[in-house]
């Protein structure tokens, strides 16, 4: 599912040759910030599926390291970003929040089934 929304964003955009460039950086940031989510979902899952819970403290540390997982995830996702916003005319920077808005709405709704 995530070549097909990757692919839907980049045709989305009408990217030029020059911009098509800094696309690869971009993507390969996306992919791992997925498989990253996804590693970080599977360790919640295994958590969730052991039969001694966690105490009221051990959840909030794991949520803690799990928050700033996905911070420095982000932060390395819109550093790949930049170049290729930077490259982008006014309608494409349009375009690229509609399409990023929607691309994380999507995938998060896949996220759950």
């Amino acid at each position: 599912m995530l070549d097909a929304r990757l692919a839907g964003f980049k045709a989305g955009l009408k990217l030029n040759a020059d911009q098509e460039k800094s696309w690869t950086p971009f993507e390969t940031a996306v992919r791992d910030a997925a498989k990253a989510r996804a590693e970080r979902f599977r360790e919640m899952r295994k958590q969730q599926d052991a039969d001694e819970q966690p105490s009221p403290i051990d959840r909030m540390r794991m949520r803690s390291d799990r928050l700033a997982k996905g911070s420095v995830d982000l932060k390395a996702l819109a550093d790949a970003a930049t170049p290729l916003y930077v490259s982008l005319d006014d309608g494409q920077k349009r375009d690229f929040g509609l399409l990023f808005r929607e691309f994380l709405h999507h995938g998060r709704h896949h996220d759950r089934d």
